[in-house]
């Protein structure tokens, strides 16, 4: 008489629990993203001399801004800012 409600409580319990799972997905490399939700980091930061240093502090990058893997190239300096 017991086994018939474990039974039903063990199928019901896979069914709902195959809906619960996440999945990853992964980005190319160079692909822009759009953040979802702010995130905290360090950051580099441009010297007048055009060499970069990490941030001492992390600092609130906020949602909706764009981040991507912007490769390096040999002769371009990055902007510095004002």
């Amino acid at each position: 008489m017991l086994k018939k409600p474990i039974q039903l409580l063990m199928v019901l319990g896979s069914v709902l629990l195959n809906g619960c799972g996440s999945s990853v997905l992964l980005v190319p490399s160079g692909t822009p993203v759009q953040l979802a939700e702010p995130v905290t980091a360090r950051v580099f930061v441009v010297q007048k001399d055009g060499t970069k240093i990490k941030s001492a502090n992390r600092v609130e990058i906020p949602a909706g801004w764009w981040a991507a893997d912007v490769p390096e190239e040999p002769g371009i300096t990055p902007q510095i800012a004002p």
